[in-house]
């Protein structure tokens, strides 16, 4: 054979891994795009529940959130004594009285909603119907260690005995 034909063959070669490699790039691109397409109504529903609470809630409510990641209710039915803790990041919420942590209720929304879209609904609830609030929660005497099932946003439900 002569070096042509070597040359030729290795060219051919060559040719076809350097378009290979191109799809690839090419199909790792794409799929980056789907992943941040598939992602921005997601950040788009933070964004938009951020600024409703900010336009909702008053300053000092808003810095709580921010600084400590949770939001304290006081309850209407035990004003001086009891308030209820909510947290941003999708949890358990903590009833405290008087400085001390008593039990942790849940309340799961039928469907997935941005971290503040939840926060306001229970702040709702909890100033409109704080009985309601109560009495639609699962009540837990500490804190549930038991795993049983995730909701769409990650956040991880766990079970014990309904009090």
């Amino acid at each position: 054979m002569t070096p042509w034909i070597y040359w030729g063959s290795g060219a051919v070669a060559l040719l076809c891994l350097v378009t290979m490699v191109g799809m690839a790039l090419a199909a790792i691109r794409r799929l980056r795009e789907l992943q941040r397409t598939e992602q921005l109504p997601t950040l788009k529903a933070e964004q938009q529940a951020r600024t409703l609470a900010r336009s909702i809630l008053a300053a000092h409510e808003f810095t709580q959130i921010q600084r400590h990641g949770y939001l304290d209710i006081p309850s209407t039915l035990y004003p001086t004594q009891r308030r209820y803790r909510l947290p941003l990041a999708h949890g358990m919420i903590e009833i405290w009285e008087q400085d001390h942590l008593i039990e942790y209720v849940c309340l799961i929304p039928e469907a997935p909603l941005a971290a503040f879209d939840e926060i306001l609904a229970l702040r709702i609830l909890i100033l409109a119907d704080e009985q309601a609030f109560l009495a639609r929660a699962t009540h837990f005497p500490e804190r549930p260690t038991t795993q049983v099932g995730q909701r769409a946003s990650g956040e991880v439900r766990y079970a014990t005995e309904h009090r």
